[in-house]
C-alpha cells in the first residue's frame, strides 16, 4: 500500500506549550490540584516518512495550589531539563490528521544508569541537575504558616502527545502521561521534607503548538497561541 503523505509541510520552528494537571496529598498541604506549564521551543526536520522533533524547555511554571501552599519553580529548574530529541509521526484518521509524539523517559536530579530512583540526598544516583549545590533539582514551596522553603526532588516522567493538526500553522492535543514519579531528596527545613502522593489528571492535560519564524529563539515561546483557524 502507497504511503499517504499530508497536503501541509511539518518541518521548521513551532513553539509548544504543555499542560499537565494533577492532585496531590501531602502533610500540612492536604489535597492541592494544580497544573504545571511549560514553553519549548520546537524544530522539526523530515526523516524519511517520519519527523524528528527536538524540543529546548523555555519556560516552566506552577499554576494553581491553594492558600496553604504554592509551589514555585527557579529559573534553575529549566536548566535541569536538557535539550531531547524524538521521533514524530502523522497519520491519517477519521477527522483528519492525527499527530503523535512520544519523548520518552526523562529524568531529573538522579542518573538513571547509576541505579533505580532514589529515596535521599545522600544515594549514589543523585546528581545536582541545576547546579545549585544541593541533591537533585531544586523548588521552591511557600506556606504561609511556615514562610518559603526549598525542597530538593528526584522526578522521572514519561509523556505522549497525542493530538489533531489543525491547520498547517498549529496543533493541539492532549498530554497522556504514561509515568510521573517524584521523591523528595531533602529540604531546607524538616516540616517540607516529605514526598507527596500526586495523581495526573488526564482530562485537564493538553498541548497546543504553533509555528514561530524560522530562526526565533526562546523569546517567541512566550507570545498568546495562535488561535485555531
Amino acid at each position: 500500500m502507497p504511503i499517504v503523505l499530508p497536503s501541509f509541510d511539518l518541518a521548521g520552528t513551532w513553539a509548544l506549550e504543555v499542560v499537565v494537571s494533577s492532585t496531590s496529598r501531602a502533610p500540612i498541604l492536604g489535597e492541592v490540584r494544580s497544573a504545571s506549564r511549560s514553553r519549548l521551543l520546537v524544530h522539526v526536520t523530515p526523516n524519511g516518512d517520519v519527523w524528528t522533533q527536538r524540543q529546548e524547555l523555555c519556560t516552566s511554571s506552577i499554576d494553581g495550589g491553594s492558600k496553604l501552599a504554592k509551589v514555585i519553580l527557579p529559573r534553575g529548574w529549566v536548566k535541569a531539563m536538557p535539550p531531547r530529541t524524538y521521533t514524530v509521526t502523522v497519520t491519517p484518521g477519521r477527522n483528519g490528521w492525527v499527530y503523535a509524539a512520544d519523548s520518552g523517559v526523562q529524568t531529573v536530579g538522579y542518573d538513571d544508569t547509576r541505579g533505580p530512583m532514589p529515596t535521599r540526598g545522600a544515594d549514589p544516583q543523585v546528581i545536582d541537575s541545576d547546579g545549585d549545590g544541593r541533591p537533585g533539582a531544586t523548588v521552591l514551596v511557600r506556606v504561609p504558616a511556615f514562610g518559603t522553603g526549598e525542597i530538593y526532588l528526584a522526578h522521572r516522567g514519561h509523556s505522549r502527545l497525542e493530538g489533531r493538526v489543525v491547520n498547517a500553522n498549529r496543533i493541539e492535543g492532549r498530554v497522556v502521561m504514561l509515568e510521573m514519579t517524584q521523591v523528595t531528596l531533602g529540604a531546607s527545613r524538616k516540616v517540607f521534607d516529605f514526598s507527596p502522593v500526586t495523581r495526573p489528571d488526564p482530562a485537564r492535560s493538553t498541548f497546543a503548538m504553533w509555528r514561530v519564524d524560522g530562526d526565533a529563539g526562546c523569546d517567541a515561546t512566550l507570545a498568546t497561541p495562535a488561535s485555531p483557524g
